[in-house]
């Protein structure tokens, strides 16, 4: 499976990285999203994970002023984005 990374920032510019990429890729780049310099300091809003079927695989947004993850709402993905 493929996926593709959405990405709202807090000016309210969008970003898609259109490349698509493998589950060990999305893993890396929503950890530096969602707990790197730019999520941990207010400048994201949302992050965004969509699969091949334009399936949302995974949601973190603002809340509060930090990164929560809001979907999936279990936790424990046993490593598949959409399907945990």
């Amino acid at each position: 499976m493929r996926y593709k990374v959405w990405v709202l920032f807090s000016n309210g510019d969008r970003f898609v990285d259109t490349e698509t990429k493998h589950h060990p890729d999305v893993k890396k780049a929503l950890g530096r999203l969602c707990g790197g310099p730019a999520g941990r300091g207010g400048l994201i809003n949302e992050v965004r994970v969509v699969d091949s079927l334009d399936m949302t695989c995974f949601l973190a947004q603002k809340v509060n002023g930090r990164m929560k993850m809001i979907h999936p709402p279990n936790t424990q993905t046993n490593g598949d984005l959409c399907h945990g």
